[in-house]
């Protein structure tokens, strides 16, 4: 009877079949698991090939073991190997979402889209804010083939990414999430090139080459803490690019930054900040911060928040934003209404703002709100009143 040192070796050999003992397999896949802590290259390479010969769940969760390998062979042949096992396999290619090494986390994508697998809208959500403009362009894909309306927040600041391979992956998703008619998807490729079924993709018309673009790349700035970048963003008076830095913050750190300025005393630059941050995210888990805003008695605060909440509207949120209509500084009014204008189309409520807007002008006095005017005209092109 072979020892067991001699049945791993001819496992990973491909020369002895699986052993049918139960308490062989046990200590065969603690061994093969526990592999991945081994320095040497090849012993892990053949733990994966011992996987593969144990087969069933045991070899999936071998592969996940391996997933964030530091060896760049390793991971290919756990990407390649759960690829072979088809619908099984895609745990263990979900596991591989960070993959580092540009071409194989190209293909790892590629295969999660193809396969239309649910659950990698879940797992690839983080990438959407990633320093990398092909992993947002390819977690925007993923989530629009495969997730619900309910994404659409999270997708939508990425129209304005500065990347035009994200704002086009996002486009066409958000297509995706509405149920709309949509074409092929403009997947990235390997190379970084956006390619639409195969072909490059050409955002100009077909008989105008496109030009390169003068747009700068995103700025990049050393803030010791998000407190400081809020501080910063707060004072700006063109944050339009600024506000874009609130991507490289992790969800964690955001909430922490909220947090704080709506439980202690920080600057009224602070707390205008942190409502334009949120406000970018698309994400209305921080709209509860924004509301504890509403009343600051800064007025620049709670114009920001007024936006915020447009935003990040829902119906819940709505309610509160036509509330501000009523805010005793001419700012935030037409700042609440500029929300209404952006909230409403999201959430279908255009008759509903549109009757709170025009409550908010008095008859007498319609040159007096030329905010509130323009966003009733806004709303009035939109249902063609």
């Amino acid at each position: 009877m072979a020892t067991l040192n001699e049945t791993w070796e001819g496992l990973a050999a491909g020369t002895m079949d699986c052993p049918e003992q139960p308490a062989i397999l046990r200590v065969l896949v603690t061994r093969a698991r526990s592999t991945a802590s081994n320095p040497d290259v090849t012993e892990r390479l053949n733990a994966l090939r011992v996987g593969s010969v144990i087969g069933g769940p045991e070899e999936i969760d071998i592969y996940r073991e391996y997933a964030k390998d530091d060896s760049l062979d390793v991971r290919t042949e756990v990407f390649e190997r759960s690829k072979s096992l088809g619908k099984p396999g895609l745990n263990a290619i979900r596991a591989m979402m960070d993959e580092p090494d540009y071409p194989l986390s190209h293909q790892i994508y590629a295969h999660l889209f193809d396969a239309a697998d649910a659950q990698s809208a879940t797992a690839s959500r983080h990438l959407l804010s990633h320093s990398d403009a092909h992993r947002r362009a390819w977690s925007a894909l993923l989530i629009g083939k495969t997730a619900g309306a309910s994404m659409v927040m999270r997708v939508q600041p990425l129209v304005n990414d500065p990347a035009s391979e994200v704002s086009t992956a996002a486009v066409w998703a958000l297509q995706m999430l509405n149920g709309e008619e949509c074409g092929q998807a403009p997947r990235p490729s390997a190379s970084g090139d956006t390619v639409d079924g195969g072909s490059a993709l050409v955002v100009t018309t077909p008989e105008t080459p496109s030009e390169p673009s003068d747009e700068p790349a995103p700025p990049i700035y050393g803030f010791e803490s998000i407190d400081d970048y809020f501080r910063a963003l707060g004072e700006s008076q063109e944050p339009a690019e600024l506000v874009k830095h609130i991507r490289t913050y992790s969800d964690d750190m955001l909430s922490r930054g909220l947090r704080e300025c709506t439980q202690r005393s920080v600057s009224p630059a602070q707390r205008r900040g942190a409502a334009l941050a949120a406000a970018r995210t698309g994400n209305t888990r921080w709209a509860s911060h924004l509301r504890r805003l509403m009343r600051d008695d800064n007025p620049g605060v709670r114009a920001a928040v007024a936006e915020g909440l447009g935003a990040l509207c829902t119906n819940a949120i709505s309610v509160p934003l036509g509330q501000m209509l009523q805010d005793e500084h001419q700012s935030v009014r037409a700042a609440a209404a500029r929300g209404l204008v952006q909230g409403a189309q999201r959430i279908h409520a255009v008759p509903w703002a549109l009757s709170l807007l025009k409550q908010a002008v008095p008859s007498s006095d319609e040159d007096g709100e030329p905010d509130i005017i323009e966003a009733i005209k806004a709303l009035e092109g939109v249902t063609g009143a």
